[in-house]
């Protein structure tokens, strides 16, 4: 087979190309010519971070086949980057706390019941009882989670004690 050493291993000698893992001819030349290695080579990840990558992707897409997965990751990113993305901060039917700051600001549980557009296409989440929510106060007096709600509610108070 020849000399030949694996352009890509970081044992490859840069003057001579002799493998410096084992001191002389390189001991996988025959892998080194494998499409698929070259191809994961090229990645530049270790096998650990490859497979976390690997796990982090069957996670993210379930049962959907790779490759539709990929298509709808596309769309997406080209929809975010032309400006047409929105991310819904909760779904109808989701539970949501509400910080009302009154004499004794405290925490109160709602529903998403509707969502709509304003006439200035400012989003808005319509709760149980008809109050109205701009999406703009989620994450500030909106949640998703009594915790979080808790822990601005005391921030807030202790901004106030200050």
């Amino acid at each position: 087979m020849g000399n030949v050493n694996c352009l890509r291993c970081r044992f490859r000698h840069e003057d001579n190309g002799n493998c410096t893992a084992v001191g002389g001819f390189c001991t996988a030349v025959q892998a080194a010519h494998c499409p698929l290695l070259r191809q994961y080579l090229d990645t530049g990840m270790t096998p650990e971070a490859f497979q976390s990558f690997v796990v982090f992707f069957q996670d993210l897409i379930g049962n959907q086949k790779a490759s539709e997965a990929l298509d709808n990751f596309r769309q997406l990113v080209k929809a975010d980057r032309a400006g047409r993305l929105l991310v819904l901060p909760c779904k109808v039917g989701d539970t949501v706390y509400r910080i009302v700051r009154d004499a004794d600001p405290h925490i109160t549980r709602d529903e998403a019941r509707n969502m709509y557009f304003a006439d200035d296409m400012t989003l808005c989440v319509e709760l149980v009882g008809g109050r109205i929510i701009l999406s703009e106060k989620f994450g500030k007096t909106v949640f998703l989670t009594r915790e979080e709600a808790e822990k601005a509610l005391e921030a807030m108070k202790d901004g106030w004690r200050k």
